[in-house]
């Protein structure tokens, strides 16, 4: 099978990738705000010509996606491909594509029952069960949303920054540090306690998204780290779809 351009089209930004034997590469974040400037520059610079796969949970950026990609004809989940994993939940197309190719590939990366997260805009927590099939799990909001939730919703709350790396002791001795405690801590254990509910013992746990940075080093579970899951996810739904599989 030739290398697969992945675009993940998320809900703050355009993840895109050329994958080959689920090792990814050129790959670039372009925020949606940003796509109608950067993203025919990045288009006309990759000059790719073999097959591509898109997977999104903003239909509405899809088709501006799409208009981009001027002389191709990608793939679009789920109509012209699907994650290449069982889905036993109720009803089955409930469940959103994000998660089914995250699962997909952390089940394939692993061969073995899985938790797959992934840490953005939302949090989902993914489980795939010994045999392959996955069995759903949760969803929530992720530090940015609850970041401005809190701006929002309270009167005198600020609005406050983290970063990956930032030192977020648990004792805030101000405002600031306060919130960066009780969002960064609060989020981590509240993943934490997720994967513990959800998960057999022998489960391994695969973390991904724009967060995992700033959140895995306050995780109490022992999680592998692999920023590109979605994007290895796409492309083996791609490959799958190439060789006559529904």
């Amino acid at each position: 099978m030739p290398a697969v351009l992945a675009l993940d089209i998320g809900n703050t930004s355009v993840k895109a990738g050329i994958v080959e034997r689920g090792v990814v590469r050129d790959r670039v974040v372009i925020a949606h705000e940003r796509w109608a400037t950067e993203g025919p520059a990045w288009w006309s610079a990759l000059r790719f010509s073999g097959p591509i796969g898109i997977a999104s949970v903003r239909p509405e950026a899809t088709a501006r996606v799409v208009d981009v990609l001027r002389g191709a004809t990608p793939r679009i989940a789920p109509t012209d491909f699907r994650a290449p994993i069982q889905n036993a939940c109720d009803p089955p197309q409930s469940v959103g594509q994000d998660r089914l190719f995250l699962a997909a590939a952390a089940y394939a990366r692993v061969g073995g029952a899985v938790v797959a997260v992934s840490l953005g805009t939302a949090i989902t927590v993914n489980l795939v069960d010994a045999g392959g099939v996955f069995r759903g799990g949760a969803i929530a909001l992720g530090v940015a949303a609850a970041l401005r939730a809190l701006e929002r919703e309270t009167g005198l709350l600020p609005r406050v920054d983290v970063a990956p790396g930032a030192p977020v002791p648990a004792l805030g001795r101000e405002t600031h540090a306060a919130i960066r405690s009780g969002v960064v801590r609060g989020t981590a254990g509240l993943v934490d306690r997720l994967i513990a509910d959800l998960a057999p013992n022998d489960s391994a746990v695969v973390v991904t998204g724009g967060d995992a940075a700033l959140l895995v080093p306050f995780l109490a579970t022992r999680v592998d780290v692999e920023p590109d899951l979605a994007l290895i996810g796409i492309a083996l739904g791609v490959e799958r779809a190439a060789q006559g599989a529904p």
